[in-house]
């Protein structure tokens, strides 16, 4: 069955720069909970495919403030972007918890749509280190320390800002063919929040002002009461390659033949008790080479995501341009960008129709109560094929 390696590798140990890639790539795992990967820096998946999707359904609250009456609202003033670049990952993070509804309230108390929340705590101190919140359309993300840009400034144009309630905002649009991504940054009190909405770029404009000026009427909130939470059961460990291939749950869904000449770089093993989820990252590098290889328990996101081989229309990326989120329709990014196939159902042909044109190939597999995640760039999809679990 599954290839042993225990006689190889077992004393590697990890340097901080790519435990914080390890951790970052630990992210990938929300995204399956709220559909954020068509929102904000998700963006940038035409690079690696890793869309960035953050957050929960749990502790879902219907919000009903007052509504703000539409001209009241202070118009947005918009930067354009040409580029995109990523925030730098969150380092150190290790424990995540889903806000109760009254969390929710009290942190987004004049919001008015239906959002879940998620809040990342550090292994060290179990300090707050970030809040991801929204639902399928809009991302919000709070946190008590300035965030970088998400994009590239536009040539030499001086980036303007809209004054909202004594509130300065920034606001950014970057043109996703007939769409656009568009996203607002400020602070209030103690806590800088970063904003995003992908839509038709008028519709997206729109309601990312409303957005922003409810949250901005709402005052400021105190973030202390996401402090000393419940970690009872939380587990965060790196683990060796041995103790990977030897975890007694998930262990068996690691890659069968890894191709020569990579190096197990370092793997994550974790547990949320509060979802009953288990995940398992294991990281394999060769020069420019990667493979990413995560194995986890099956959300309800994963079922509805699955995608029939006989539908080739629906994740054949190879004739897409780079980057992808220009050339891909949006109305087919849910499948194109990160499918879900079924063990029983997926064939050479079909890894061979996620190989994209920067040599990376990306698609899950669902096995029942698991799924494997498997992201690699330079292997040929024969190499890739060769390295499922013959389950």
């Amino acid at each position: 069955m599954k290839k042993r390696y225990n006689d190889y590798m077992d004393n590697v140990s990890v340097d901080q720069k790519l435990h914080d890639k390890i951790i970052h790539q630990v992210n990938k795992k929300y995204k399956k909970r709220i559909n954020f990967k068509y929102v904000f820096t998700g963006m940038c998946a035409a690079v690696i495919l890793l869309l960035v999707v953050i957050v929960a359904p749990f502790g879902r609250l219907q919000l009903n403030p007052p509504p703000i009456n539409q001209e009241t609202l202070h118009p947005l003033i918009f930067n354009k972007f040409d580029e995109l670049r990523t925030e730098q990952p969150l380092s150190y993070f290790a424990y995540d918890l889903d806000l109760t509804p009254e969390q929710i309230k009290a942190i987004f108390p004049n919001l008015g749509i239906e959002i879940s929340a998620t809040a990342l705590y550090s292994r060290e101190n179990h300090g707050l280190i970030v809040v991801y919140a929204g639902n399928d359309y809009v991302r919000i993300n709070l946190r008590e320390r300035e965030y970088s840009h998400p994009f590239f400034r536009n040539g030499n144009e001086l980036i303007q800002t809209t004054e909202i309630y004594g509130i300065q905002v920034t606001a950014f649009t970057y043109e996703l063919g007939e769409h656009a991504q568009v996203s607002a940054e400020f602070k209030l009190g103690e806590v800088f929040y970063q904003i995003g909405l992908t839509d038709i770029e008028e519709v997206a404009k729109n309601r990312l002002t409303e957005i922003v000026n409810k949250i901005i009427a709402g005052g400021e909130i105190d973030l202390s009461i996401l402090a000393n939470p419940d970690l009872s059961g939380f587990r965060n460990d790196k683990v060796t390659l041995t103790e990977a291939y030897n975890d007694p749950d998930l262990g068996l869904f690691l890659p069968l033949n890894v191709p020569n000449r990579f190096v197990f770089e370092g793997g994550t093993r974790s547990a949320n008790p509060n979802r009953g989820e288990e995940f398992l990252l294991t990281v394999w590098s060769r020069r420019h080479d990667s493979i990413w290889w995560t194995v986890v328990t099956a959300t309800e996101y994963d079922r509805n995501n699955i995608v029939s081989v006989k539908d080739i229309h629906r994740y054949d990326i190879s004739n897409y341009a780079i980057p992808l989120t220009d050339s891909v329709p949006m109305e087919k990014w849910k499948s194109m960008f990160e499918p879900v196939f079924r063990a029983e159902e997926i064939t050479l042909d079909v890894v061979r129709a996620r190989l994209n044109r920067n040599g990376g190939i990306n698609f899950d597999v669902f096995y029942g109560d698991i799924v494997v995640r498997i992201n690699t760039n330079g292997l040929t999809p024969e190499q890739v094929f060769g390295m499922l679990p013959d389950l």
